[in-house]
């Protein structure tokens, strides 16, 4: 990548970095110029796989949210107003969250380490909470954990136009058939748990699965919701590859 266009995109990935801790009520521990400057150097040199922006518990280390943007095939297509799938981040009570950048490396480039304005330590990658991976509009993507989710009841459904809404009794959340969990028919008056997105649309509801109505509402089955995704999402599961570990401030 040439150096100007390193830049051009350092900066719009740090603005994002920052846009998005501003959401979750976060400061990053270091400067913005520090930052851009750092990614850009690391883009200009093709050392660069992917940046991850994680929000993990403070004493497990768990990631319970985690954005990513991958640089493996072109830089990522960033939106300036920063609501392209904003997921939602749960905190339990006396649970405190850290906010971490992480960084993938192609092994096959050296780290130029001494070009660099911040101390960038290698350490391995955090385990991120059972979850889904979901595509962001501008190409990058997000980690959702489950204890992320919702619950709400189905409030209507337009079987020939594909939608309804699910309300928790504060606001109705719109829902499309295609984030319904596969073999699913949902009626008004069907309890279920979501994921909730604010999206330049307004606020949806992604992957939608019942409760039955005699039994508590719980986490929802790992297994099962994996072979959803699996099925409605199986050309972006292919694209995404795990993160075994990098540098980290």
């Amino acid at each position: 990548m040439e150096k100007q266009q390193s830049l051009k995109v350092a900066n719009e990935v740090t603005q994002d970095l920052f846009r998005l801790a501003r959401h979750y009520g976060k400061e990053h521990r270091h400067a913005f110029e520090d930052i851009c400057h750092d990614l850009a150097v690391m883009m200009d040199t093709g050392v660069l796989n992917s940046v991850h922006l994680r929000f993990l518990e403070k004493h497990n280390r768990i990631i319970k949210l985690e954005y990513t943007y991958d640089f493996r095939e072109g830089p990522p297509r960033l939106v300036a107003d920063g609501t392209m799938m904003l997921a939602p981040l749960k905190q339990q009570p006396g649970e405190e969250i850290d906010l971490s950048i992480g960084l993938e490396l192609n092994s096959s480039h050296p780290f130029p380490s001494s070009s660099f304005r911040l101390n960038w330590t290698n350490s391995p990658t955090p385990l991120r909470e059972p979850g889904v991976d979901i595509p962001r509009a501008d190409g990058s993507t997000v980690h959702v954990g489950y204890s992320n989710r919702a619950e709400g009841v189905v409030k209507s459904y337009n079987p020939k136009s594909q939608y309804g809404f699910i309300t928790n009794g504060e606001v109705d959340v719109f829902f499309h058939a295609g984030f319904v969990a596969p073999d699913t028919q949902l009626q008004p008056g069907d309890m279920v748990t979501y994921t909730p997105f604010i999206t330049p649309r307004g606020l949806q509801a992604h992957y939608v699965m019942p409760i039955k109505s005699d039994e508590e509402p719980k986490e929802p089955d790992e297994k099962g919701l994996l072979a959803a995704i699996a099925a409605l999402y199986q050309k972006i599961a292919e694209r995404i590859q795990p993160n075994q570990g990098g540098q980290e401030l």
